[in-house]
């Protein structure tokens, strides 16, 4: 029977937990000094291009690690409790109407005809 197999044959997988975690994959992203641009892309929802703007803002560090561009993990974690509370807007509200409207005389046409 293979190791990783139970008696009832069923797969086992080791507990992560069961290990001591020191590798770079176990530990938090809030707790690592830097971000890879990309991690820190995924992480706030937004594009890379997004996080070189909010640093040309002066909202978020940027540094260079060895040829690397790399986000300050705090430095994000500002940016993110910065984030405005998302309110729903009438924005939009005109146009749809106007769209609804359209659509109304159409479909009055098309019966009237």
């Amino acid at each position: 029977m293979p190791e990783n197999t139970s008696k009832a044959g069923k797969a086992e997988f080791p507990n992560p937990q069961s290990r001591l975690s020191v590798g770079i994959a176990e530990t938090r992203w809030q707790d690592r000094a830097m971000l890879s641009l990309q991690l820190a892309a995924e992480i706030a929802g937004i594009s890379v291009a997004s996080l070189y703007r909010a640093a040309g803002e002066w909202r978020l560090h940027l540094r260079r690690l060895e040829g690397r561009t790399v986000v300050v993990t705090a430095s994000l974690i500002e940016l993110l409790n910065a984030a405005e509370i998302w309110t729903p807007s009438d924005r939009g509200k005109e146009a749809r109407a106007k769209r609804s409207s359209a659509r109304s005389a159409r479909i009055t046409r098309r019966i009237g005809s």
